[in-house]
């Protein structure tokens, strides 16, 4: 069903130039408004940016229920099946489903979206116990990683499926070749023998805060994400962390 959204709309023009608009919304596009499930805000980078089918028609249900207060969607497999238009006869077996469709879609979206996309399964009862619904849970994420999420969509797609399966060797001139790529946040304060790239970023996005003030509220943001985070990621991530607390807090 195609439906216009105006009724009416009638334009009345002065002799200066000057005009006045008056429309009518129509019955049928009322009715839709009414319901938030109808419709969703995109972000027009992020559809162009995903490459999978089904991770596209993911990310439109994640946008239908982000702003919600319960993001949860269970749905029987073979409902969800056909949400995703996953064709008959493809991924039969829930595993290949999963890996397949799934899985694919969330590590898209993940890196791409302002939200995190998972899974629970439920099974049945019986023998084998098979998985009959899936819950979808929809995140949004924190201010670190959307920034982080608009810095990768910025970037070129040559090299985005390396990047996010971390495959990707960064080379950090400041470092010694055994450490280039591998080195974590550091633990200590930044003042005193931190790697130069850490501590330049600081000086360049931090506002003129202390070092050791931004280092410790973004290591209580991160959290135990920042045992794993390390390279091109990390220095993306407190990049986008020492803008961010600048935004929210002004300058020193």
């Amino acid at each position: 069903m195609s439906q216009s959204l105006l009724a009416s709309c009638v334009e009345e023009i002065a002799e200066d130039g000057l005009s006045v608009v008056e429309f009518q919304f129509s019955d049928n596009f009322k009715r839709v408004i009414q319901r938030s499930d109808y419709y969703a805000r995109v972000n027009l980078g992020v559809m162009l940016a995903l490459q999978s089918r089904y991770a596209i028609t993911l990310y439109d249900l994640g946008c239908l229920v982000i702003n919600r207060q319960n993001r949860v969607v269970k749905m029987a497999v073979e409902e969800l099946r056909r949400k995703l238009g996953v064709p008959d006869g493809s991924f039969k077996n829930f595993a290949e489903f999963r890996r397949d469709v799934l899985a694919k879609s969330k590590s898209e979206i993940d890196q791409l979206a302002d939200f995190t996309v998972d899974w629970e399964e439920v099974r049945g009862a019986g023998r084998g116990r098979p998985v009959i619904a899936v819950k979808l849970s929809f995140n949004p994420k924190d201010m670190v990683d959307q920034e982080m999420t608009a810095q990768e969509l910025d970037r070129p797609k040559v090299g985005r499926r390396a990047r996010r399966e971390g495959t990707v060797d960064a080379i950090v001139g400041a470092l010694p070749p055994s450490l280039q790529g591998r080195a974590p946040f550091p633990e200590g304060s930044l003042h005193y023998g931190a790697d130069s790239r850490i501590t330049s970023i600081v000086v360049d996005f931090g506002g003129g805060w202390d070092k050791d003030v931004i280092a410790e509220a973004y290591r209580k943001e991160m959290g135990g994400r920042l045992e794993k985070l390390t390279g091109e990621a990390l220095y993306k991530s407190w990049e986008g962390f020492c803008k961010s607390f600048v935004r929210n807090r002004g300058r020193a």
